[in-house]
C-alpha cells in the first residue's frame, strides 16, 4: 500500500520528526517499508495569484509582450515580460515573483525567478505556465489561466492548488490487517509506535447537514454474503471535476481522477479502508439487493468487459438487474455519467471469503476486493458512508439544492467486542524479556484495545481488529511490536535441538541422492485435474479436490511427484539443459472415507485426505554433467565416449540399489516384478518394474518376511514423453518413505576383525529368466553366519536364455581362523541349493 506523509500528517502531529522515522518505526512495528519516493513538484514561493490589468507590446521584439499585473489588492501593479500567445486583459494567472523557484519547462531542472531586465525592459517575475508548475495535464504552452471564481488575488498557490511536494511510503501490506490499508489505520501505527497522539476526527456528515428520511429499499438474501448493507440517496448531486486535493492526493498514491462522484468514494476509501460504491439512482429499478447471481446471468464490469456469472458469486442487484459483484467490482450499465443527477451511495460489509471466492473465480481483482477480502469493520461502514455524504454535499451538489436521505439498512453492525486477558509471565515465556504491566496496558490502548477496569491485564478487542486479534499470544504479539523488537536481546539457546527423528531418513536420503548427481526439485502439491501426465493407477484412489483453486492449474492435490518432477524436466529441456537429473522429497494426497485420516464422522460425512512421503526421481540426458557431482564409485575412470551414452534403465535402478544400500536395506530383500497391474499408466509396459521390500526377514522371500509393495521404477512412456514436448528418454522412481522406514535398519559399531577372511570367486550358468537377487537370497541363506559379503562381479550373456553370472564370496569368523576345508564345505553347499532349486550349472 501507497501512505502519503501528508496525509497522514492530517491525523498525526509529527512535527519534528522525518518521513525516514516514520519509515523505521513502521518497519521495525512490522509494517515494512520497501521504498520511500517523493511525488509533486519542488517548487517553493512566493507564488501569487495575480490579475492582468494592461498589455503592451515590447519596443524590442516582436513575439514578447510587456504586462502590468496586479498581485495584492492595494498595492501597485508590477512590470512582467511575458512570450505566451494565450494573455488577455482581466485574466487571472499564477505569478511567480522573484526569490520563487519554479521548474525549468526545457530542461525540468529548478530555476530561481529573479528580477532581470529582457531587450531593455525590466520584468519583476514570471507569469507561469503548467510545466513550470510542476503540473502535466495542461496546455504546456501556454500560461495557465485560473477561474476568478475560485481564487483570489495575493492568494499563496502552493497551498491552494497543492503544489507541496508529497512523500509516498510503499508499505508492504499483511494478509491479515485489513484495517491497516488506508491513512488512518497506518495513522493509528505511526501514533502509537511514536508515542504521538490522533487529531481529532474527520469531518461527516454527523455534525453537518439536514437529514431527509429514508424511502430507500434495501435487502439481504443471506448474511452468510453480507452482515451489514446500507444505501442512501442524494439529490441534486453535479458531476465534474473533482477540488484539487482529492485529485492530487488520488494521483499520489496512483488513482486516475474519474469526476467528483467517483473520486469521492475512492478517496474516503483509501482514507478509512471502506470501499463505496456510487449508482445513477436512475438506472437502478426499486432497490438495492445481495443475492447469489442465477444461472446464465452475466453483467458487463465498469472496466468494459462481460463476465459470465454463477451461483457462488454474490452480487448488487435491483428489481430486474444485476448491477455489481459485491465487494468486487460494479457494472457498467448503472455507472456514474456526466448527466447524472441523483445517485444512490452503497456501503456495506461483505463476507471476506465469499468476495475472495467471486475474485478467483471471475478472475477480477480491485481496490475493493483487496480490502474486503482481509476484512473490514462493519462498525465503520457508517461512518465511510457519512464521510463521502459530507464530501459529496461540499464538492458535488448545489448546496442550496442537495437532499441527502439517512441510510437505508440491512443486516447488523453490532459489535461487543471479545474481551482477552494477557498474562504477564506467558509474556516473558515467549518473549525472553520481561515488559512491565503498566506498558502493556498503554501499548494496547495506544492501539485502540480498551482496559477492563475489573479485570487486571484484560482488554476490549476494538472494531477494526476482530478479524486479527482472537487470542492471547495476538496481545503478546501487539505488545512485542510496540516494545520494540531491537530491545531483545540476543541470547543463544542452552542446549542445541536435534531435528524431528522422522526427518532424519528424509535428510538421509536428500544427501545420498545429491552425492548420486541429482539436484533437488520444489514443485507445488496443487496440481491440474486434466494433467496430462496422469499418476492415477488401476485401483488408486480418488484426487482430493481444492474448494477454492487459486486457477485451473491448481484444482488437485497430487497423488504422485512424477509429473511434476517431469514439468521440471520439460522446462530445463527448453532452456538448453539437455541432462537434467532431478529428485523431490515431499508428500501426495489420497482421499480416504475419514476426517483426515481418523474415524468418518456420521453426522457430517466429511471426508479427509491421506498424505504419503514419497521419494521421487526423473533423469535424462548422460552422465557427463553429473560425473563431477556425484555419480557412483569408478564412474570418473570411464572414457568420454562412456559419459556422453544416454542414461538407461540400468542407471535408474542402479540409483535407487544405490540409495538402499546406503540405508542398511539389504540388497535381496528387493523384489522386482514386470507385472503392469499395479503400474501408473504413464510408466513403459516393458521398461519399468513394481518394487516391493521383504519387510521383517530379508531372507526367505514370502516366508520370513511380508512382501510391502515400495514403489516403482521405469522409462516414461513415449506416447506421453510426446504429450508433454519431451524428445527424450526420460527415467523415473518413486518409492514410500513410510516402507523405507520399516526396513531400513540402524549402522552397528564392529570391532575390527582380528581373524583374516577367505574369498572365492562362483560362476553359475543360469536362466535368464532367474531374478539375481534370488541368487544372492539363496546364496547367503546355504553360506551361513559366516558369510561376510557376496557381491555380483560379472554378467555375461550366454545365449538368448541363459546367462553366467559372477560372484566373489567373502568368508570370515570373527573368533577363530577359517579353514580351507570349511570354506569349501559352505561353497559346495552352496552349489547344491543354487542346482537344486534354479537348475544351475558350475564353471572351475
Amino acid at each position: 500500500m501507497k501512505l502519503s506523509f501528508n496525509w497522514l500528517c492530517d491525523y498525526v502531529d509529527l512535527d519534528g520528526i522525518s518521513v525516514e522515522t516514520v519509515a523505521e518505526k513502521l518497519t521495525m512495528g512490522a509494517f515494512e517499508v520497501e521504498e520511500v519516493t517523493t511525488v509533486g513538484p519542488d517548487i517553493t514561493g512566493p507564488l501569487r495569484v495575480g490579475e492582468i490589468l494592461e498589455i503592451h507590446p515590447h519596443p524590442n521584439a516582436d513575439k514578447i509582450r510587456m504586462t502590468k499585473t496586479r498581485v495584492e489588492k492595494d498595492a501597485a501593479p508590477l512590470d512582467i515580460v511575458c512570450g505566451a500567445a494565450n494573455i488577455e486583459v482581466g485574466q487571472y494567472i499564477p505569478v511567480a515573483l522573484p526569490g520563487s523557484v519554479v521548474v525549468d519547462r526545457r530542461t525540468g531542472k529548478k530555476s530561481e525567478i529573479k528580477k532581470s531586465e529582457i531587450r531593455g525592459v525590466e520584468s519583476n517575475g514570471m507569469l507561469c505556465s503548467p510545466p513550470e508548475l510542476g503540473i502535466t495535464d495542461g496546455d504546456s504552452e501556454g500560461i495557465l489561466i485560473l477561474d476568478p471564481a475560485k481564487y483570489e488575488i495575493g492568494e499563496d498557490l502552493i497551498e491552494k492548488m497543492w503544489l507541496k511536494p508529497d512523500y509516498i511510503l510503499h508499505v508492504e501490506p499483511r494478509s491479515n490487517r485489513g484495517d491497516a490499508l488506508c491513512v488512518i489505520g497506518l495513522a493509528r501505527e505511526v501514533a502509537a509506535l511514536t508515542g504521538r497522539a490522533l487529531k481529532a476526527d474527520i469531518d461527516t456528515l454527523d455534525n453537518a447537514r439536514e437529514i431527509k428520511g429514508s424511502e430507500f429499499k434495501v435487502e439481504i438474501e443471506d448474511e452468510a454474503d453480507c452482515s451489514f448493507f446500507t444505501a442512501r440517496v442524494i439529490k441534486n448531486v453535479k458531476v465534474g471535476e473533482s477540488p484539487l486535493f482529492i485529485a492530487r492526493r488520488l494521483e499520489a498514491l496512483g488513482l486516475r481522477p474519474v469526476n467528483n462522484i467517483v473520486d469521492i468514494t475512492n478517496y474516503v476509501m483509501l482514507e478509512t479502508g471502506q470501499p463505496l460504491h456510487a449508482y445513477d439512482l436512475s438506472k437502478v429499478d426499486g432497490k438495492l439487493a445481495v443475492r447469489k447471481a442465477k444461472p446464465g446471468e452475466k453483467l458487463v464490469t465498469i472496466d468494459g468487459k462481460e463476465r459470465d456469472l454463477t451461483e457462488e458469486v454474490a452480487v448488487i442487484a435491483d428489481n430486474n438487474n444485476v448491477l455489481g459483484v459485491a465487494g468486487v467490482m460494479g457494472g457498467k450499465d448503472s455507472e456514474i455519467a456526466d448527466d447524472t443527477t441523483t445517485i444512490v451511495l452503497e456501503a456495506a460489509a461483505f463476507n471476506p471469503k465469499r468476495v475472495r471466492r467471486a475474485s478467483r473465480l471471475l478472475g477480477l481483482s480491485s481496490d475493493s476486493s483487496h480490502r474486503f477480502e482481509r476484512g473490514v469493520d462493519p462498525v465503520n461502514v457508517a461512518h465511510a458512508s457519512n464521510r463521502a455524504s459530507h464530501l459529496i454535499f461540499e464538492y458535488a451538489t448545489a448546496k442550496d439544492k442537495a437532499e441527502i436521505s439517512d441510510m437505508s439498512k440491512a443486516g447488523s453492525c453490532h459489535y461487543e467486542g471479545k474481551v482477552l486477558a494477557v498474562r504477564p509471565e506467558r509474556i516473558k515465556k515467549l518473549l525472553g524479556v520481561e515488559v512491565p504491566e503498566e506498558a502493556c496496558t498503554e501499548y494496547l490502548k495506544a492501539l485502540g484495545f480498551e482496559p477492563m477496569a475489573d479485570k487486571k491485564l484484560s482488554f476490549r478487542v476494538p472494531s477494526h481488529r476482530a478479524h486479527d486479534v482472537t487470542r492471547e499470544i495476538d496481545l503478546i504479539e501487539e505488545i512485542c511490536r510496540l516494545f520494540g523488537y531491537d530491545k531483545i536481546e540476543e541470547a543463544m539457546p542452552t542446549s542445541t535441538v536435534a531435528p524431528p527423528t522422522y526427518c532424519r531418513l528424509e535428510y538421509k536420503i536428500k544427501n545420498i541422492l545429491s552425492n548420486q548427481g541429482l539436484s533437488e526439485a520444489w514443485v507445488s502439491s496443487l496440481r491440474p485435474d486434466d494433467e496430462v501426465v496422469s499418476a492415477a493407477v488401476k485401483g488408486e484412489r480418488e484426487a482430493v479436490r481444492v474448494l477454492n483453486p487459486l486457477s485451473k492449474d491448481h484444482r488437485v492435490l497430487r497423488q504422485s511427484l512424477v509429473p511434476g518432477l517431469l514439468e521440471a524436466i520439460k522446462y530445463n529441456l527448453d532452456h538448453g539443459n539437455k541432462d537434467t537429473w532431478l529428485f523431490e522429497v515431499g508428500r501426495s494426497y489420497h482421499k480416504t472415507g475419514s476426517n483426515n485420516g481418523g474415524p468418518k464422522s456420521e453426522s457430517d460425512g466429511v471426508v479427509g485426505a491421506e498424505e504419503i512421503t514419497l521419494v521421487s526421481a526423473a533423469i535424462t540426458g548422460s552422465l557427463i554433467k553429473q560425473i563431477n557431482v556425484g555419480a557412483f564409485d569408478g564412474e570418473k575412470s570411464k572414457s568420454q565416449d562412456q559419459l556422453t551414452e544416454s542414461v538407461d534403465f540400468f542407471r535408474i535402478k542402479g540409483i535407487v540399489e544405490n540409495l538402499l544400500k546406503q540405508l542398511n536395506i539389504e540388497e535381496e530383500s528387493l523384489d522386482c516384478s514386470a507385472t503392469q497391474a499395479n503400474l501408473p499408466g504413464f510408466l513403459h509396459p516393458y521398461r519399468s518394474a513394481r518394487l516391493s521390500l521383504a519387510l521383517d526377514d530379508g531372507k526367505k522371500k514370502g516366508k520370513g518376511g511380508k512382501l510391502e509393495e515400495l514403489g516403482f521404477v521405469g522409462e516414461l512412456h513415449p506416447r506421453d514423453a510426446h504429450r508433454i514436448g519431451i524428445k527424450q528418454p526420460v527415467f523415473v522412481f518413486e518409492l514410500e518413505l513410510p516402507v523405507l522406514r520399516q526396513a531400513r535398519k540402524d549402522s552397528q559399531f564392529l570391532e575390527p576383525a582380528q581373524t583374516p577372511s577367505i574369498s572365492r570367486d562362483l560362476t553359475a550358468d543360469l536362466e535368464i529368466s532367474v531374478p539375481q537377487a534370488d541368487v544372492m537370497r539363496m546364496i547367503r541363506s546355504a553360506a551361513g553366519k559366516k558369510l561376510e559379503s557376496v557381491d555380483l562381479v560379472s554378467i555375461f550373456d550366454l545365449s538368448a536364455t541363459k546367462r553366467s553370472l559372477s560372484y566373489r564370496l567373502t568368508f570370515q569368523d570373527r573368533e577363530e581362523t577359517l579353514t580351507n576345508e570349511e570354506v569349501e564345505k559352505r561353497l559346495t553347499k552352496v552349489r547344491n541349493t543354487l542346482a537344486h532349486q534354479l537348475s544351475a550349472t558350475f564353471r572351475g
